[in-house]
């Protein structure tokens, strides 16, 4: 901050998801953190004529560190209770939700083939599980044995599991278990096509280290493996389904023309131009024919040169923040607007995204506009919607907004909540939150807002004339001089 005038001062930092350091550590003043860790505030700096103090800092800490680790198994002698040999489930879809009155869905992924899922940098709060059950399966009887990390905690009927608030630490605890078919193995080999006529003749050699991905149909990664050992690749522990399987081809090689041959054991099975098959696995199976040939010269594309197609997937981005008008401090009367940016981070267009905000009691809605699309609204809450959304369109929105009355804890909160349909006909959601702190005391008189709020805005109006007056007053003495 330049251009200070001698005299006290005291700086506020504001770190929205981060909080502070211990201050004040270490004895070099110029490398410790000098915000009070509950205020964000540092003690009263007194500039000299002339001083330049560099010395005061803040250390942020992310506050948003907390993991859910989960484990998804087949129980297989049902007893709710995850037993010594009994296998880890992959290809299972789990998704996390961020609880309330309405819970939302804050992330969605799928078990490794050791069963496992993790969601990682959690922001503090109510959070629960929704295991999503695979065809064929049932869920394990919940709570049995007494030891909440060997037990399975997916309701029977939902799939979810019960809340667990983020405070202190990370939770491990919120399993599943599966009753049902067995777990299938899918596997093949790739081999080089010398003669290129996509089957497998003998004497053709086979091709270690090409990178194999396995994927669910919704496009979530279950697991990356490459070919070793005479060409060969294997992914045990999957729940019976459908899966895709992504061949890479090795650079200057293309992929062998599709179901050559007439034997599903000999013949390459990935679509040349994407790279990719898919597979039904069935209980208990176990497949070592999905396969791939390689050629050197790649046949004439029935694509677009290039990367091969990511799978087709709506996945919107949204983020919210809230700007003060200049000068503002969030105190009654002054205005506030919230700027949704909405964005197609995905590869395939979304389909009826509609994004609500209610506001809190403490605001008055002015007006609402959006880029393209329709706005309502209604009460305390906006509705903006749009018919659709295509892969990199960005569209913002904006709400205006008065504020009416001190909210407690000195702190506006908002959230929209957005919905949308993916290219599927799966359902997408969303959520953005944005906070304003307003002062619990008024930077020009130190007296705390009244009850009725109306002596603080008048103050902070009245002390900004006084400034003005003064600094009128001090310029025409300058020019008298």
């Amino acid at each position: 901050f330049p251009n200070l005038a001698p005299g006290g001062y005291i700086v506020e930092f504001q770190p929205g998801g981060f909080s502070f350091s211990p201050q004040n550590q270490g004895g070099d003043d110029t490398l410790d953190s000098d915000a009070d860790t509950a205020t964000g505030r540092t003690g009263v700096i007194t500039l000299a004529a002339g001083a330049n103090d560099q010395t005061v800092d803040a250390g942020l800490v992310d506050s948003n560190a907390f993991n859910i680790d989960s484990f998804v198994w087949l129980d297989t002698n049902g007893d709710g209770i995850q037993d010594a040999g009994e296998p880890g489930a992959g290809g299972v879809v789990v998704r996390l939700l961020r609880d309330g009155p309405t819970p939302v869905v804050v992330g969605t992924s799928v078990t490794d083939p050791t069963g496992r899922v993790m969601f990682l940098n959690l922001a503090p709060g109510d959070y629960f599980l929704e295991f999503v059950q695979p065809g064929g399966y049932a869920f394990s009887p919940v709570d049995q044995g007494g030891d909440d990390a060997l037990d399975s905690d997916a309701d029977a009927t939902t799939g979810r599991t019960p809340v667990t608030s983020l405070v202190e630490g990370n939770d491990s605890t919120l399993d599943a278990g599966l009753t049902g078919p067995a777990l299938a193995t899918l596997g093949g080999s790739v081999w080089d096509d010398s003669n290129g006529n996509g089957v497998q003749d003998a004497g053709e050699p086979v091709r270690d280290g090409v990178t194999v991905r396995i994927y669910t149909p919704g496009g979530f990664l279950v697991a990356t493996t490459t070919t070793s050992g005479g060409g060969l690749y294997s992914v045990a522990n999957l729940v019976a389904g459908d899966y895709i399987v992504e061949f890479v081809p090795p650079s200057g090689t293309g992929l062998s023309p599709q179901g050559q041959g007439g034997d599903p054991a000999l013949d390459s099975d990935p679509n040349p131009a994407t790279g990719r098959a898919t597979v039904t696995l069935t209980g208990g199976q176990v497949t070592d024919a999905v396969d791939a040939g390689l050629i050197t010269s790649a046949p004439a594309p029935t694509a677009p040169p290039g990367p091969a197609p990511a799978i087709a997937i709506f996945d919107p981005a949204l983020s919210k923040i809230g700007v003060l008008e200049a000068g503002a401090l969030g105190l009654p009367g002054e205005r506030v607007t919230w700027l949704f940016t909405i964005t197609n981070v995905g590869s395939a267009a979304g389909t009826n995204i509609v994004l609500t905000d209610t506001l809190r009691p403490e605001l008055r809605i002015d007006s609402a506009d959006i880029d393209r699309g329709t706005v309502t609204v209604s009460g305390q809450t906006v509705t903006f919607s749009l018919p659709s959304l295509n892969p990199g369109e960005s569209v913002a929105a904006r709400v205006r907004t008065t504020v009416l009355s001190r909210p407690d804890g000195n702190t506006i909160v908002n959230e929209g909540v957005l919905t949308g349909t993916g290219s599927g006909g799966e359902t997408v959601r969303r959520t953005a939150a944005a906070q304003i702190s307003v002062p619990g005391a008024l930077p020009a008189t130190g007296y705390a807002p009244t009850p009725d709020n109306a002596t603080p805005a008048a103050l902070v109006g009245g002390a900004a004339v006084i400034l003005a007056l003064a600094g009128l007053i001090a310029l025409r003495r300058r020019r008298a001089r």
